[in-house]
């Protein structure tokens, strides 16, 4: 990096994201774009990932999945020299070389500092966790205007922030004793609402929050739905690692898989699909039909069943 600025600012956790990268390519990664952004990752900060310094061909990019445009992103801050971003640009839209290359720098920074490391602990148990963190370090990133449209978007997505499911929390080692005896006591007393939220409202201040101020009464329901043992919770979190039925429980809670990337990826493929069929919502109503009459008729969906029919 030619700025003296961002090599300063690089410097502080460097190591640290390199480190964070390298232990997760040695782990399972169920899809190569995963791989790819923590070997982009690792070279963009100066590293050498496990198999080597490569790069792979560009490939289809689909708006469910904003990964893709991290990789791109990192792959054009490091071929900038060979890359003139600024002339992909209209004339009305065209940017000096310097503010085109610095720009793509910020939001390079921010994948590799913030959006690559909880990306990939979001399917931890640790999630309620992370997530008040995610929003602490956004509210502290240098560029206001990233740090803005960051938390505007994630804020839409703190589901593990909501009175039910903060109930993780209470089996995160990572979670300060004090916190945990003050979730306790708001999980006896605080009162919470009725129905679970079907909007998660955004986090104001989020420095000075800790996660008891998400539990209320209605966390109970994170137990009855789980089916877990509440008895510990009637002794200090200092012995609750050493008590039998807290660790019963707590198998139980890491057995649970706190995000399906692959559904909700599923999901938003389905919708665009059928978007594209038809913009009338009598029309779509009759093809809903057709779709119920077919799968009552073949039952498999295989060739020989619908010989058979």
């Amino acid at each position: 990096m030619d700025e003296e600025e961002m090599r300063s600012r690089v410097a502080e956790w460097r190591k640290e994201v390199v480190m964070f990268a390298t232990d997760q390519l040695h782990q399972h990664q169920p899809r190569g774009d995963y791989r790819e952004l923590l070997e982009l990752t690792i070279i963009f900060l100066g590293g050498q990932p496990p198999k080597g310094v490569r790069f792979r061909y560009p490939g289809t990019i689909h708006r469910a999945r904003w990964m893709s445009r991290a990789i791109y992103t990192l792959k054009m801050v490091i071929f900038q020299e060979q890359y003139p971003m600024d002339q992909r640009l209209g004339p009305s839209r065209r940017q000096t070389r310097s503010e085109t290359t610095w720009n793509h720098l910020e939001v390079a920074i921010f994948i590799v500092q913030v959006y690559m490391k909880y990306w990939f602990q979001a399917p931890s148990m640790s999630a309620p966790r992370n997530d008040l963190h995610l929003l602490k370090v956004l509210e502290d990133f240098p560029s206001k205007e990233i740090s803005t449209a960051a938390t505007t978007v994630f804020s839409g997505h703190l589901r593990y922030l909501s009175e039910t499911l903060v109930g993780f929390a209470f089996f995160d080692d990572q979670v300060t004793l004090e916190v945990k005896r003050k979730m306790v006591k708001n999980l006896k007393d605080k009162p919470g609402s009725k129905d679970a939220p079907k909007q998660i409202h955004p986090v104001s201040r989020p420095q000075n929050m800790d996660l008891s101020g998400f539990v209320t009464t209605s966390t109970k329901r994170f137990f009855n739905i789980l089916h877990v043992n509440e008895d510990f919770l009637q002794k200090d979190p200092l012995e609750w690692a050493a008590d039998e039925k807290y660790q019963h429980s707590l198998d139980l809670v890491k057995s649970v898989r706190v995000i399906n990337d692959l559904a909700e990826r599923g999901v938003v493929l389905m919708t665009e699909f059928n978007a594209s069929l038809t913009k009338s919502e009598e029309q779509k109503q009759f093809l809903l039909q057709v779709v119920e009459a077919h799968r009552k008729k073949y039952s498999a969906p295989t060739k020989a069943a619908a010989l058979n029919n």
